[in-house]
């Protein structure tokens, strides 16, 4: 269950609907299993969160995951960019 891995509820800002000066198309292939599993996910759970699209999901889900890394990796703080660092 969601709840139970400490899963939080998605900031307005994260599912709203993003200006093309302030984001990025990206292309993503998944595995039709996975394809499907969203699909339903997102269809079956939207009215408890508030997650109508595809695409808000995965930028949740991106925003999930990265705060979860950035906590157990690096105190809690987003990670430099790639370019900062001395590859």
């Amino acid at each position: 269950m969601a709840a139970d891995r400490g899963a939080s509820r998605p900031a307005a800002a994260t599912t709203s609907k993003r200006s093309p000066a302030f984001s990025r198309d990206i292309l993503l292939s998944v595995a039709d299993e996975q394809k499907a599993r969203l699909e339903n996910t997102v269809a079956w759970t939207a009215p408890r969160t508030g997650v109508k699209s595809q695409q808000a999901f995965i930028r949740w889900g991106i925003d999930e995951l990265c705060s979860r890394l950035e906590r157990e990796y690096n105190g809690g703080k987003p990670f430099d960019p790639i370019a900062e660092q001395n590859l």
